[in-house]
């Protein structure tokens, strides 16, 4: 749940953030498919009582951490301006850098920081797309998994990416890794499918549970055709993966071994009406914001 130190349409006050995060924690405690995490927007937004605040509920609810970190380099710059210090210092000394944290971005990043990260179990989201279109930086990956911290891949959201194409992040985590240490054979196909998957239920905590194909885990699966007249012939099906297909491959897609995509449709919800209430919601957006001009 996005908590901030500005009044939104969610919560106007801190205390107002809190209490709905807290409630939403709650309602949601005993869902299998549901996990609420308490997402601080970054450290240029959240003052230090708020993360203290969310510090304690985090270890009162046993609840993970999600903050946008180091995304770009005039936030570290102000940082040291404003408090003192970098950004994951601050952190660190508001007791948030730990095993349930999620650090997105990333892509200002010392040497220290990175050991430091490894130190206290911090999990990263490596997010190229959305660093690429808004020249943020590029996230030191390859490094950070030489030195021991986990790395797994996001997309950001719709206003910095556009596509949320997961597919599409493994091909520019593969590319941005090889260019960012010049060297070809960093971040290898296996490796990025890997940060896709297994990584990404580690930095979540649910790495017994989801995250690979292994007997006792949850049937989370989807079906990628590799058989179409772009991807043939295929000499290496991960390879493949990762370079050679984008979403509009995957044919079928399972949830705890519950089908919800076949052949390309749809199975448990109107595909019709999603879109109606995209353009609703759309139009709503665009006249909110001519509204503003």
């Amino acid at each position: 749940m996005t908590i901030m130190q500005f009044p939104t349409a969610w919560a106007k006050t801190d205390q107002e953030y809190l209490q709905k995060t807290q409630d939403t924690i709650l309602e949601f405690q005993n869902d299998p498919l549901v996990n609420v995490w308490l997402a601080p927007h970054a450290p240029y937004t959240v003052t230090d009582s708020l993360f203290t605040s969310i510090r304690e509920m985090s270890q009162k609810f046993d609840a993970r951490v999600m903050c946008h970190i180091h995304e770009t380099e005039p936030e570290v710059i102000e940082s040291v301006k404003q408090h003192g210090m970098r950004p994951i210092e601050r952190l660190d000394k508001l007791g948030l850098v730990n095993d349930k944290l999620l650090a997105v971005h990333c892509t200002q990043l010392t040497t220290e920081e990175i050991d430091l990260f490894a130190a206290k179990g911090v999990s990263v989201a490596h997010c190229p797309e959305s660093n690429c279109k808004l020249a943020s930086g590029i996230c030191p990956a390859n490094e950070l998994i030489t030195r021991g911290v986990n790395v797994c891949i996001g997309t950001d959201s719709v206003a910095s990416n556009n596509e949320l194409d997961m597919f599409g992040e493994m091909k520019m985590t593969a590319f941005l890794g090889k260019i960012a240490c010049m060297k070809p054979e960093a971040l290898p196909a296996a490796k990025v499918l890997s940060m896709a998957t297994i990584n990404g239920a580690r930095a979540t905590g649910q790495d017994k549970e989801i995250g690979s194909l292994e007997v006792g885990k949850s049937a989370d699966l989807v079906a990628v055709n590799l058989e179409s007249l772009f991807t043939v012939p295929v000499y290496d099906p991960i390879s493949h993966i990762v370079y050679s297909v984008g979403r509009e491959s995957v044919t079928d897609v399972w949830i705890r071994g519950k089908g919800m995509v076949r052949n390309k449709m749809l199975l448990c919800y109107d595909e019709e009406h999603l879109i109606h209430m995209a353009k609703k919601w759309g139009e709503q957006i665009h006249a909110h914001n001519s509204a503003k001009q």
